[in-house]
């Protein structure tokens, strides 16, 4: 199928042969008039040709039109798919995270519901330690606000990768160094 381009060639050869067969016409028109029957056959036919040229060249201008509106709405179509595709990945991702969300918001209640029973064991350990008579020795990272560092472990994990902590143990890490003592204790008493 012929594009605009290889239609506007067409178009650009027949003008360029219209000018020369203008050209052709002007030189054989003064002996035309003048009685030369060679010159006057010639001017004929190069009239006989011009108007066909013409014909042809009407003809290649709305085949050119055609072809720049179709190669117009092919680029428009092809646009649109190139526009649906990303369009559609891009749905996708919303749903992804639409669900990646709704998990995070599941996994922060359940962290709110452990972080709440972690300060309150500790609040419990503390009660019972006092009932008991019993201090704990030194001071240990772990034993009072544990929840404390978990946020802290989240808030770096956020601000990655410049987020670091001072203390790089996880949660359950330091509440078994901060309570170990407990274990001595029930071991001393037994």
């Amino acid at each position: 199928m012929a594009t605009s381009t290889d239609i506007r060639a067409q178009i650009g050869s027949i003008d360029h042969r219209l000018a020369e067969l203008e050209a052709d016409a002007a030189d054989l028109a003064l002996d035309a008039v003048n009685g030369d029957a060679d010159a006057a056959s010639r001017v004929a036919e190069i009239n006989r040709e011009q108007g066909r040229l013409r014909a042809d060249r009407r003809i290649l201008e709305t085949a050119y039109r055609t072809a720049q509106d179709r190669e117009h709405a092919a680029k428009e179509a092809a646009r649109a798919a190139e526009r649906e595709k990303h369009l559609s990945a891009a749905r996708e991702h919303a749903e992804a995270l639409r669900a990646a969300a709704a998990r995070a918001d599941s996994l922060v209640d359940a962290l709110r519901e452990v972080m709440a029973g972690m300060d309150a064991h500790e609040r419990a350990i503390r009660v019972e330690l006092s009932a008991a008579g019993v201090t704990p020795p030194g001071a240990v990272p772990g034993r009072q606000g544990l929840s404390g560092h978990v946020l802290m472990m989240l808030k770096a994990m956020a601000d990655a990768p410049t987020g670091r902590l001072r203390d790089q143990r996880c949660a359950a890490d330091l509440a078994v160094v901060a309570w170990k003592f407990l274990e001595t204790e029930a071991e001393e008493a037994a």
